[in-house]
């Protein structure tokens, strides 16, 4: 887009050009109008070749970028499981492959670059050819010479421009094309609101919409055959969908079918069902989420709040997420808070409701993020509330309060009046539900009305049948206690600000060593050796031009002719090579190399490492960073080479010209050199302030993607885009300031060539005998282009400077961002090591982090191999802490922890979660097919893959799906089939490992799919050692012994039955439930 400009005004300059030259040399003025419209020609084609191939350059960058950053979102998973090596080999063939991509587009760089020199090179040669052969060769001196190559320069500077110009519209083209094929895509349908009061709909056959009027008779009798339930035919009701089939867009297969349901204002309903039956998938539709089948959605209340089984929480302080967009009110706000018990919490907090909750609420607890989520949509006090499994992340104390102060009849939801749509997977209250709506599996209404209706029905029976009993609590809190963990680790980028910093430093040689290691210095010569070549070729006709003008070689014309043909070839030749050697081998071998060294770094990182680090920042070295290596280094590379060689040369030809003009150069070269730090200091910082403007903006995509369904429902679209252009037009500024005073430097650099071409002509003019007119004219030619030679390489000089920038934050992050395994792995285990899977803790004093305080305090374990231990508490107790710190995921101040008599210390990470298997609460999927996501190793065959995923019971939704080769993003499963994948995932692995670790494996399933999980692990684990955080302790009371934990310490340790008769911790727990 820079140059835009130059499709505009250099056909203007070149008519002028032409037009002067041909009053010079008459028809010989032909050879350059034709050269140029072969160039044109050949721009035209490379344009258009070269869209399509930076396309595909753009797509697999965009793949790599996008499986990266689902990895980099889930350093839990893919550091507990084991799947470092495997990921990284994955991303970095996922390089590779973008280099392999690029080299299409590269080459196209290399033939847009000839192509827009053709005019430069031929245009002199042909010029004289037709001169000297229309004329006679007595006819060219050296005034006539190098006059014509001056008005040579006027036409093909422009031309050059221009000729770029196209092929870099070409290329823009193709960027263009991707984002209209992104706007083209089909939006989400807005739903016809409808205002008017529904009764009169609801009663009167001919109120339906035309659509509606044209659903045909087979379809009427099924309705008929449907459960119908209505409330009260004489009510107002603030949401109504009749005859509704959802799907998502990137499926054909509707998700929901043949919806009926009516919802009163100030009433709770809630969604029950198996899991995989559609009841997200419900509440998405309402908010206009999903692709509808048919139209007639109606809403009388356009406002609706929404909780997300997963919840939505940007990286801010958590009073601004709670008050979202809606106005401060510090009464209700507290009141708020109250009702989602909160206040115990902020109260352990250093910064209270100031607090920084990190990318995706990484400081704070499961439970404590969903408490925020349903109070940032009770504060915003919405008459339609939707509710996700809001209680799943909390344990039955916390739950019941809630739900009370909330949910209930007397809640504070109810109190404004608001109508709560609620999922849930047990049945502990649906007593208290107003209206009761049974999902089937294939996402049908299997039933729905009162709790006493279905009763009578006998539809409760069926719902206890794959629900959680009413007698079985909720899961416990699946995070770490916040008083320990503090999260005011997380705004803290210490490595960020000293990558600025060293990027910031002025002429870093240590990182241009870095840069040019990655290059290889033998690579370097051999690139230098090719540019000294093209730079012979281009300036060393001006000398052969005198020698010819002045006949200083008893040649003839053909002979002079031969020579300058000559030099044009060499110039040529090198001016194909040079870029295809850097861009197509040079700079794909250097950049897959960088990436490995940073991705290297990063997954071997500690987890505190991504505790305490923004997820968009760290994505930003892997995205905006080696897209200016791969692209803005290479060129700034490129042309500064060729700038500082023409400058270089031109100042010597100069010099050679008018040999008193020699001492004029230091004086110059004086100015230029103050004139490059006072600019270049500008320029970098300006480059600089531009990058870092541009890591908030990227930061603001990733929260926008991840929580589009919430800001969808909120209604808040408009604030987050209004908040993006706001952070697109601070990352804009510096960019346009950059540009005002690169029009600046270009000012400047004219009258400083002025100048000197003032010299140059009082010296020939005063001192006449001093030297030749083809001198005079090798000067004055080398003059007028020395302006732009120099405004050239210092512009390139400032690109290549502030590209080298992410060179430098890569070798500042690689330097900076310590491993996990340092200090370990020395001393290599017994070759069958584990053998049995015995686990020993003793006085375990473990922190996130060296500057955090100790989330486990004093533990003291010992487990037996083969032994089922449970792991149970209050939320925050430090139950997932002490899980993380078997993987030595956390910092282990004081004490032991061995397995089968090694110590874990002295075993690197990677051997030692080898050994572990482990199913995660927050499952971990990543891009691909649904085989890749079930056997990441690669190790399994398609029959043994199938029989695991019978076992766990997902083989039937996947196949319908369409099997383990159907793509994980284009056919989402639920939370619940999410955790039956991972714990098919490790059933793969069985044979190969000693202990098994499940926390909170039955979270978001219902009864009968926990059963089946309870079945696996007894069948499938017998011979193994398995620790179990806690969900519902029901789950548990089979297990060996139980530990109960709060604040880090172990209260109890002893079998269900001791520990029930003892009436102590776990007593408590289990009456709650």
């Amino acid at each position: 887009m820079t140059r835009v400009d130059s499709l505009l005004m250099s056909p203007i300059e070149i008519a002028l050009g032409i037009f002067l030259m041909a009053r010079q040399v008459g028809l010989a003025s032909i050879a350059p109008v034709l050269i140029s419209l072969v160039s044109i020609l050949l721009g035209g084609k490379v344009a258009a070749r070269s869209g399509p191939l930076q396309k595909l350059w753009n797509q697999a960058t965009q793949e790599r970028v996008a499986f990266t950053s689902s990895i980099l979102n889930a350093p839990k998973g893919f550091k507990m499981l084991g799947l470092i090596d495997i990921f990284s080999n994955m991303i970095q063939a996922l390089r590779v492959e973008e280099m392999e991509r690029s080299k299409g587009a590269r080459l196209f760089v290399m033939w847009r670059n000839v192509v827009a020199n053709l005019s430069l090179m031929f245009s002199p040669l042909f010029t004289f050819l037709i001169f000297v052969y229309t004329r006679g060769a007595s006819s060219l001196n050296a005034t006539e010479a190098f006059t014509t190559l001056a008005l040579i320069a006027l036409i093909t500077s422009p031309m050059q421009l221009f000729t770029h110009a196209i092929s870099q519209f070409g290329v823009m083209s193709g960027c263009f094309q991707r984002i209209q094929d992104y706007l083209l895509l089909p939006e989400s349908q807005s739903v016809g609101l409808e205002t008017r009061n529904l009764e009169n709909q609801i009663s009167s056959p001919h109120a339906r919409s035309s659509s509606q009027n044209h659903v045909e008779s087979d379809q009427d009798i099924l309705l008929q055959e449907l459960p119908r339930h209505p409330l009260q035919e004489d009510t107002s009701y603030l949401l109504e969908m009749d005859l509704q089939s959802f799907t998502y867009p990137s499926s054909e297969q509707a998700v929901l079918h043949d919806i009926h349901i009516k919802i009163l204002p100030s009433s709770l309903t809630m969604i029950v069902g198996p899991i995989g039956g559609g009841k997200s998938t419900l509440l998405k539709a309402i908010i206009e989420f999903c692709a509808q089948n048919s139209p007639d959605l109606r809403r009388k209340a356009p406002e609706v709040a929404f909780c997300s089984q997963d919840p939505w929480l940007p990286n801010t302080v958590i009073k601004d997420i709670v008050v979202g967009q809606s106005e401060v009110d510090e009464a209700y706000y507290n009141t708020v808070l109250e009702a989602c018990d909160f206040v115990r919490d902020l109260s352990k907090m250093p910064l209270a409701d100031q607090t920084l909750i990190g990318t995706r609420g990484k400081s704070i607890s499961g439970g404590q993020g969903q408490r925020l989520a349903l109070a940032r949509a009770l504060y915003a006090r919405r008459p339609l509330l939707l509710c996700d499994d809001v209680l799943s992340g909390l344990d039955a104390s916390t739950s019941q309060t809630v739900f009370d102060n909330v949910l209930g009849p007397r809640g504070l939801a109810r109190r404004h009046k608001s109508a709560i749509v609620f999922v849930a997977h047990n049945t502990k209250y649906l007593r208290m539900a107003d209206n009761i709506i049974v999902l089937s599996n294939d996402g049908h209404i299997q039933d729905q009305g009162t709790f006493e209706e279905l009763q009578s029905r006998s539809s409760i029976q069926s719902v206890r049948e794959v629900l959680t009993s009413e007698d079985v609590g909720d899961q416990q809190d699946p995070e770490v206690d916040t008083t320990q963990h503090q999260p005011e680790t997380v705004p803290t980028n210490q490595f960020e600000d000293a990558q600025q910093n060293l990027a910031r430093q002025t002429g870093d040689l240590s990182v241009y060593k870095y840069y040019g290691k990655s290059l290889g210095y033998a690579n370097l010569l051999v690139f230098v050796a090719i540019l000294a070549s093209q730079v012979f070729g281009t300036k060393f006709s001006d000398i052969w031009l005198q020698w010819w003008s002045g006949q200083h070689f008893q040649l003839s014309t053909g002979g002079y002719i031969g020579v300058y043909a000559l030099l044009a070839g060499i110039q040529i030749t090198a001016m194909m090579i040079n870029p295809s050697y850097l861009l197509m081998y040079l700079v794909p071998k250097s950049s897959a190399k960088l990436h490995e060294q940073l991705l290297r770094a990063t997954m071997n990182a500690p987890y505190s490492f991504f505790q305490q680090h923004d997820a968009g920042v760290v994505l930003t070295r892997f995205s905006q960073d080696l897209s200016q290596i791969d692209k803005q280094l290479a060129g700034a590379v490129m042309m500064f080479s060729v700038g500082l060689g023409a400058c270089i040369a031109e100042a010597v030809l100069i010099a050679v010209g008018q040999k008193y003009i020699a001492i004029a150069i230091p004086p110059i070269v004086g100015v230029l050199y103050l004139l490059q730090r006072f600019y270049l200091r500008t320029s970098r910082q300006l480059r600089f302030l531009e990058l870092e403007a541009q890591s908030p903006l990227y930061t603001h995509f990733l929260e926008t993607l991840n929580g589009i369904t919430t800001i969808q429902a909120f209604g808040w679209q408009d604030s987050w885009q209004d908040r993006c252009m706001h952070l697109l037009d601070a990352a804009q500024s510096p960019f346009y300031m950059l540009f005002c005073i690169q029009r600046w430097l270009n000012f400047v650099l004219d009258i400083i060539v002025a100048m000197l071409a003032v010299i140059v002509v009082a010296v020939a003019v005063n001192l006449p005998h001093t030297t030749s007119p083809g001198a005079i004219g090798v000067s004055m030619v080398n003059v007028l282009n020395f302006s732009q030679s120099l405004a050239f390489l210092i512009t390139t000089w400032t690109a290549l400077e502030t590209s080298l920038g992410a060179i430098a934050r890569i070798k500042n992050f690689e330097a900076n961002v310590t491993s996990e395994d340092i200090g370990t792995g020395e001393i290599p285990p017994p070759k069958d090591w584990p053998h049995s899977g015995a686990l020993e803790l003793q006085d375990v004093h473990a922190a996130f982090s060296t500057s955090s305080r100790n989330v486990l305090q004093g533990v003291s374990l010992s487990v037996k191999d083969k032994e089922k231990i449970g792991i149970c508490g209050r939320s925050g107790s430090g139950k997932s802490s002490l899980i993380l710190t078997f993987f030595r995921m956390l910092e282990l101040n004081k004490g032991s922890i061995s397995l089968d008599g090694v110590n874990i210390e002295s075993v690197s990470t990677g051997h030692l979660r080898a050994q572990f298997a482990a199913v995660l609460q927050e499952p971990l999927t990543f891009p691909g097919d649904f085989r890749l996501n079930i056997d990441p190793y690669r190790e399994k065959s398609d029959a043994e893959i199938t029989s695991v995923l019978i076992k766990v019971g997902l083989w039937d939704a996947l196949r319908t799906r369409g099997g383990l080769d159907a793509i994980m993003d284009q056919t989402p499963l639920s939370q619940g089939q999410q955790q039956l994948l991972s714990l098919a995932r490790i059933l793969l692995r069985k044979d190969s490992v000693k202990v098994v670790f499940l926390d909170e494996v039955a979270s978001s399933v219902d009864a009968e799919t926990e059963e089946r999980i309870v079945k696996v692990i007894t069948e499938e684990f017998q011979n193994m050692t398995v620790i179990a955080v806690a969900h519902r302790l029901k789950s548990i009371m089979d297990f060996d012994r139980i530990v109960v934990m709060d604040s880090g310490r172990v209260l109890e340790v002893g079998t269900p039955g001791e520990l029930l008769q003892a009436k102590g911790s776990f007593w408590e727990l289990w009456t709650r439930q």
